[in-house]
């Protein structure tokens, strides 16, 4: 008697991901690697202008950008292909349109987001992959197909080991935006502390400014520059063994529809993030391993991390939070959601197993 029998077998999908090596691309695509054999990825290049790399791509997913010449070139050539357009938000440049930006040629790129043409080229694509809870809501009514596909946790990132150190060695790896709040808000907090014992600022070029300021409180500033590729950003900022990460407030409309990237990078680096209250940290706080100002200050946030052993403890939890938010699988799900979508379950291969054990099926 043959007791196998017949199950499907996922057809392979090869997903094109258009992106010039964003941060944002790294972190939500590098984590799925290897995870479902039967989905591949090709990371095209814009700027590389070679269409035909999408010949036998099955889907194609545009990171961030619709508008710039490069991927506009890029968006006609993918629909004139006919294949399955999504593309993956995790800033609402919608909103961004109606701020003036510090950069120009930003208010070019955002301006067509708050224009009819954005509504239009979406009637074209097969959805939106949405990096937030609040960035899904905000785009429900522009396309009936709205899927989470946020940042994951990439294992092959060995997090920084914490290092015992006689400095408080502090990260800013926030955006411009956050600059002034820094100096406003969290450098007074450095200078307290500058007084009792060593203090490190490690910080990205929009600190610059304020060298005289920082240097002449004390505090020794070290400046790295902005990396796009983001493994060389965390083996950059690993180098500098940081072991606190702040990130001040923002003023910008965006900022309710961020992600939690901060903490993510914050566990690769080896620090105990301080945030500022945002939508993005909603419902975590010090269980999680992130202090979070609310009701307090930096000098009191910076104070009860003080001890080698409290931020060790920090980290601790820091490290089962990003496991469980950060999942991977996350962002396999929707992937094949999407593959679903393109070949119903029926429609693929089929194959002879053996048929599961007892104890496969209790698991």
């Amino acid at each position: 008697m043959n007791n196998d029998y017949w199950e499907v077998r996922p057809t392979k999908m090869l997903v094109g991901v258009v992106s010039n090596t964003s941060v944002t691309t790294d972190l939500c695509f590098d984590g799925l690697a290897g995870l479902d054999p039967t989905i591949l990825f090709r990371f095209i290049d814009p700027y590389g202008r070679d269409a035909s790399l999408m010949d036998d791509c099955d889907i194609i997913i545009f990171v961030r950008h619709l508008f710039m010449p490069v991927y506009q070139a890029a968006f006609q050539e993918a629909k004139r292909r006919e294949k399955p357009l999504y593309l993956l938000v995790d800033d609402n440049f919608v909103v961004l349109a109606g701020e003036k930006q510090p950069n120009p040629a930003d208010d070019a790129i955002f301006k067509h987001y708050a224009e009819p043409i954005f509504q239009e080229t979406l009637k074209d694509m097969a959805g939106i992959l949405s990096a937030s809870p609040a960035l899904t809501e905000f785009f429900r009514s522009y396309h009936e197909t709205i899927l989470p596909f946020g940042p994951t946790a990439d294992r092959s990132i060995a997090p920084r080991r914490a290092a015992v150190a006689e400095d408080l060695r502090v990260g800013f790896f926030g955006g411009a935006f956050r600059a002034e709040a820094l100096r406003c808000e969290v450098l007074p907090a450095l200078k307290a502390v500058a007084r009792k014992r060593p203090v490190t600022l490690v910080a990205g070029p929009s600190v610059e400014r304020f060298r005289e300021e920082i240097e002449g409180a004390g505090i020794k500033l070290a400046l790295v520059p902005i990396i796009a590729n983001f493994r060389r950003f965390v083996r950059t900022w690993q180098s500098h063994g940081i072991n606190v990460a702040v990130h001040p407030r923002g003023e910008t409309a965006n900022i309710k529809y961020k992600t939690p990237n901060a903490v993510l990078v914050s566990h690769y680096l080896g620090a105990v993030p301080i945030v500022w209250d945002e939508p993005a940290y909603t419902g975590i706080g010090e269980a999680d391993g992130l202090l979070k100002i609310v009701d307090t200050d930096f000098a009191t946030a910076l104070a009860s991390i003080g001890t080698p052993s409290n931020r060790e403890a920090f980290m601790a939890r820091l490290a089962t939070f990003c496991d469980s938010t950060f999942s991977p699988f996350s962002n396999i799900r929707t992937l094949r959601q999407l593959r679903e979508r393109l070949w119903p379950a029926q429609h693929g291969d089929w194959r002879m197993v053996a048929p599961p054990s007892i104890g496969e099926i209790a698991r």
